[in-house]
């Protein structure tokens, strides 16, 4: 057999033993959901509590900060254990709603045409800290930010710096995307997956950094939380993805386009345009950003200018 094939074939099982789950921005243009932070800090509270009461006291706290982020393991219907549990809580505020869909609604979404995301679960949408995400970033923060905590421990461990050691990690990040957690499989390249990835991984620094690190030992010399854990300031206007836009492969674009237009006109919506005015007030570069950034302008990942909505808009004599 073909040595491409079984490439192929391998990244495929993958990608759906993955977080390589999509979700659609687009559909909450005119959607107003409640904030969703107090379930959510409440949620993570408690996981990432219990999982610390089971470390060895014995480990050094890079490893128990891994260990504490362990749970998020796969559920029956593929998906994070966070993506599930947020799908299916009353207490969640989503889009589609929990009434209307429990698995989302992939018809109304700008991939209505693409066979493979029907074969899977398909994302809804919250928000968070004024920031309307899909459920997947939640995922990508809690399990791929372990990940690149993990790549940026082992470099810091040899002795280089705190930047190097995040580009180290966030090089891991942009390996998956363009494989299976993306590109490759589902011919989607999410530049708002790698920031949640990269804002996971400045989570999992304070955990063992700073003055006043998350994990600490208490009396018993056990690991324990020093605080409550607040994820808010992470969850940033770059986790929607129709305002830090992804690329496609071509024929995905080809079978998007048609749908993305449709908004056009709806980017005029009052609740759009306030909704971007605050994004854009409080947008600011991260390390994981300005470093795409530099590869997009060495063309050495594609440019979500040549693929996003406005580019769409001109093609059709409406852009602005």
């Amino acid at each position: 057999m073909n040595k491409t094939i079984i490439f192929m074939a391998i990244i495929s099982l993958f990608a759906f033993n993955s977080l390589a789950l999509e979700t659609d921005q687009y559909m909450t243009w005119g959607i107003e959901l409640n904030d969703s932070g107090d379930y959510i800090n409440k949620y993570l509270n408690e996981k990432i509590s219990n999982a610390v009461k089971e470390i060895d006291s014995d480990l050094t706290c890079e490893k128990a900060a891994i260990k504490a982020m362990d749970w998020n393991g796969r559920t029956t219907d593929m998906l994070s254990m966070i993506e599930s549990d947020m799908y299916h809580s009353e207490d969640v505020d989503r889009y589609p709603p929990l009434k209307k869909s429990a698995k989302g609604v992939i018809k109304e979404s700008i991939y209505r045409d693409v066979g493979i995301f029907k074969l899977k679960v398909f994302g809804v949408n919250l928000m968070m800290n004024n920031v309307y995400f899909g459920v997947d970033k939640l995922g990508h923060f809690i399990t791929v930010g372990r990940d690149y905590f993990k790549t940026y421990s082992k470099y810091r461990r040899r002795g280089k710096s705190i930047k190097y050691s995040q580009i180290k990690a966030i090089k891991r990040g942009i390996f998956s995307e363009r494989t299976y957690y993306g590109y490759l499989v589902s011919g989607v390249f999410s530049y708002a997956d790698l920031e949640a990835n990269f804002q996971g991984l400045e989570f999992m620094r304070t955990m063992c950094e700073g003055k006043k690190p998350l994990l600490v030992k208490n009396d018993k010399e056990e690991w324990s939380l020093s605080r409550t854990i607040d994820i808010s300031k992470y969850v940033n206007p770059k986790w929607d993805e129709s305002f830090y836009t992804s690329t496609y492969r071509k024929k995905r674009f080809k079978q998007i386009k048609p749908y993305l237009a449709e908004y056009c006109e709806k980017r005029s919506l009052p609740s759009v345009v306030d909704r971007f005015n605050s994004y854009f007030l409080r947008d600011k570069d991260s390390v994981s950003s300005l470093y795409l950034d530099k590869l997009v302008s060495k063309r050495k990942l594609k440019a979500p200018a040549f693929q996003n909505l406005s580019f769409v808009c001109a093609t059709i004599g409406l852009g602005y």
